[in-house]
């Protein structure tokens, strides 16, 4: 996500990447994250949500996400199993 999106947004989608983080050391992968510089927009919404991630069940949850979809996705079922 650029930096000219909501904050709320950026937020949201910083407690997501966080999460996915997690989840995939826990299983002892390193996740391949492409980066690019932050905006300063960017920085200042993980900032404000340092540390903070999505849990279900317990555990740190899976939140995989993606960058578009050109309008269509596949029910999670197909794509995770």
């Amino acid at each position: 996500m650029g930096g000219s999106y909501n904050a709320e947004a950026l937020k949201a989608q910083a407690v997501a990447a966080y999460s996915y983080i997690l989840y995939e050391n826990a299983a002892g992968r390193t996740p391949s994250l492409p980066s690019r510089t932050p905006t300063q927009a960017t920085r200042d919404a993980v900032a404000a949500v340092l540390g903070q991630a999505l849990y279900y069940g317990g555990s740190v949850a899976f939140t995989p996400y993606h960058a578009s979809s050109a309008g269509y996705t596949n029910p999670s079922s197909e794509v995770w199993s």
